[in-house]
């Protein structure tokens, strides 16, 4: 059975079924999708990620978990079955259990993070990993694959 609850500051309800609709008229929003592969929702000029909508409305977060997990590893399926509150840690293990983050990606970007930071300059990281310049800068300056990077940084500090 689908049930809605309405969106507090917006004139639309979320389902458990992972639908947005209109307080009023009941018309579904279709939503977009994101680069990343998520379904969005523009709701009051703001953008609003369905999943986490979902999430914030059906699901107890007891131990103030951070982040969404699909379980089944489809970013559409949004149906409250079908999420969970994770940590970071958790979301990638998931990821990389699922074959969703290959695990040598993860160890790639961890040996040019770590070398980088060594002093390795980046012309020879490029040579080393077979990556682009920009894969490198991407990585070095956090752009990308920051949850990783900011790990390492933890337990370097530690």
């Amino acid at each position: 059975m689908e049930i809605w609850k309405p969106i507090e500051g917006h004139n639309y309800e979320i389902s458990n079924h992972g639908r947005v609709r209109n307080k009023d008229n009941k018309v579904i929003v279709r939503g977009e999708v994101t680069e990343k592969g998520y379904l969005r929702v523009l709701m009051n000029k703001k953008h609003y990620k369905v999943h986490r909508l979902v999430g914030l409305f059906f699901i107890p977060n007891l131990d103030n978990k951070s982040e969404i997990n699909h379980k089944d590893g489809n970013k559409l399926n949004n149906h409250v079955d079908n999420l969970e509150w994770v940590t970071s840690d958790e979301n990638i293990t998931h990821a990389v259990k699922q074959g969703l983050i290959l695990s040598t990606d993860n160890r790639i970007v961890m040996g040019i993070y770590l070398d980088f930071n060594k002093g390795i300059n980046k012309h020879e990281l490029i040579k080393k990993y077979n990556v682009s310049r920009q894969m490198i800068d991407n990585i070095v300056s956090k752009r990308r694959h920051k949850k990783i990077t900011d790990k390492l940084d933890q337990k370097i500090i530690s």
